[in-house]
């Protein structure tokens, strides 16, 4: 079994401070397709870097 859904939705721990490692985990896992992360802690800022990385990344979906 792979990893396909993460749901991380109203989570308030994940913010800033684990922003780099979001940003890898959508690099590096080739099996992730969707990655719920609205009503987070990110900042406007890591919002967008967050949708510029999986923007990249063909057939996956970050709600944020």
């Amino acid at each position: 079994r792979t990893l396909e859904r993460l749901l991380l939705r109203n989570n308030r721990q994940i913010g800033d401070a684990c922003a780099d490692s979001v940003i890898q985990l959508i690099r590096e896992t080739r099996s992730l397709k969707r990655l719920d992360l609205r009503d987070c802690s990110f900042t406007s800022a890591k919002k967008g870097e967050l949708r510029q990385v999986a923007e990249s990344k063909r057939g996956f979906e970050l709600w944020i």
